[in-house]
């Protein structure tokens, strides 16, 4: 490597990082606290997605509501982060517009979800990770571009998105050896049973 290569890395390496815009400092803020909402659905053994509802007042943003997964919790299909989220606003807000509020949530939204953000006029929904199975808002549907929806949300995806999709990650992996572990203790169990008892197993004439 010449000298000449070797100044240009060294400036390079010394360079001082780029500042964040206090627009992305914000967003990343208020996803961790999403992030937040999803690790307590983790904990209840419901798929780790979270939301936070911001508003603005007075200049300045303070966070309205909050939610995450209580579908299995709950056993109700209606127990999405961002619809607990969207209720628990109104409640507060005693009305269905939200429509000076950001939305952020850990992972894109469904239908289901993406529908009650555009009934709810929520303006702005900033995501984690994107959903390639029943995504909606950008992924497999994009219910927010519909031509006949007249003003839609814009949606901006990739907030904390290495962060969101580890969560995730984490907990399906988690889960997927608790099946291996429990399967594996079924099995034991009848082979210890089947030796208590030394009976054969029974052949069923053709």
């Amino acid at each position: 490597m010449s000298e000449k290569e070797k100044e240009k890395r060294e400036v390079m390496q010394n360079a001082p990082a780029k500042e964040d815009s206090t627009a992305e400092a914000q967003d990343r803020a208020f996803m961790s606290l999403a992030l937040a909402q999803a690790a307590l659905a983790a904990e209840a053994g419901d798929v780790p997605v979270g939301a936070v509802l911001v508003c603005r007042e007075n200049g300045q943003y303070r966070v309205l509501a909050e939610g995450h997964n209580t579908k299995e919790r709950e056993g109700t299909a209606l127990g999405h982060a961002e619809m607990n989220a969207i209720a628990a606003a109104c409640r507060e807000r005693q009305g269905w517009r939200l429509s000076d509020c950001t939305l952020y949530v850990t992972m894109e939204p469904c239908p289901m979800c993406a529908g009650a953000i555009l009934g709810a006029r929520i303006p702005r929904v900033v995501c984690g990770t994107k959903d390639p199975v029943m995504g909606a808002m950008g992924s497999v549907w994009s219910l927010h571009r519909h031509p006949v929806q007249g003003e839609g949300a814009d949606v901006t995806c990739g907030c904390m998105e290495a962060a969101c999709r580890a969560q995730l990650q984490a907990f399906f992996q988690a889960r997927r050896e608790a099946g291996k572990a429990t399967a594996q203790e079924n099995d034991n169990a009848l082979i210890n049973h089947l030796k208590r008892t030394k009976k054969p197993y029974t052949v069923l004439p053709d």
